[in-house]
């Protein structure tokens, strides 16, 4: 009787820990996200955070990349994501729903931001499957790969949904490096002006000629008076 009691303490602890997901639509899951890549993955690492956490960080290389700064992507061979539970000091730390890879497969990735760095979205609700058939390209969820939405959703489709959420479809990534280039396209032409210099000596000879013209004037004056002067005179010894 006390062991049936202890198994199901247990079943219902096992309950209580597993991971609920709901098939939201994939409007409101994106709605839910800060940006989407189409990344091929890489590795996998473990670590154990500050706050004793232990966490699995993800590496992929991304291939298409949609609402996620260029400034935000460091290395695009690199993209590093991060989930929680992982392995440390031969203990296993499993986190029931956390999402698992396959080396070199690519996917489709719903991104969440918390303070360790980027995360997936919902966790293992943010992850898609990519299914290839000849020309014909679709993706389906990891969680949901039967569901009626979210089982077969075609790329199309679901690139027109990104562009409607982020402004821009799932598009190339070339840089393998960010490279910061200011947005500031407000440069205004600037007119062209002589040097200080010129306009300097330009002053400088219209004064100079002012002061001509203003000594002849006086000289000219001064003649002329000289003249008058003299012809009074001579106008009087006749008389």
């Amino acid at each position: 009787m006390k062991l049936c009691f202890l198994l199901f303490i247990f079943v219902i602890a096992k309950g209580a820990l597993a991971t609920i997901y709901y098939p939201l639509t994939l409007s409101q899951q994106l709605d839910e996200s800060i940006g989407v890549i189409h990344a091929k993955f890489n590795s996998s690492t473990y670590k154990k955070l500050p706050n004793n956490q232990i966490v699995t960080q993800l590496s992929f290389k991304i291939l298409r990349v949609s609402g996620v700064k260029y400034s935000e992507i460091i290395n695009k061979n690199d993209f590093q994501i991060i989930i929680p539970g992982g392995k440390w000091q031969g203990l296993v730390y499993s986190i029931p729903g956390s999402p698992t890879f396959e080396m070199g497969k690519e996917f489709i990735l719903l991104l969440s931001r918390n303070k360790q760095g980027f995360t997936l979205s919902n966790l293992g609700l943010g992850k898609y499957d990519i299914k290839r058939n000849g020309p014909n390209v679709s993706i389906k969820s990891s969680v949901f790969p039967n569901h009626n939405l979210l089982g077969s959703i075609d790329m199309k489709e679901f690139n027109e949904l990104v562009e409607e959420r982020f402004g821009e479809p799932l598009h190339l990534h070339s840089a393998d490096k960010v490279v910061y280039v200011p947005k500031n396209t407000n440069t205004k032409k600037v007119k062209e002006r002589t040097p200080a210099t010129s306009s300097l000596k330009n002053t400088d000879t219209e004064e100079s000629e002012k002061s001509n013209i203003k000594q002849l004037m006086l000289m000219f004056v001064f003649v002329f008076g000289v003249l008058g002067y003299l012809s009074r005179k001579k106008i009087l010894r006749d008389d």
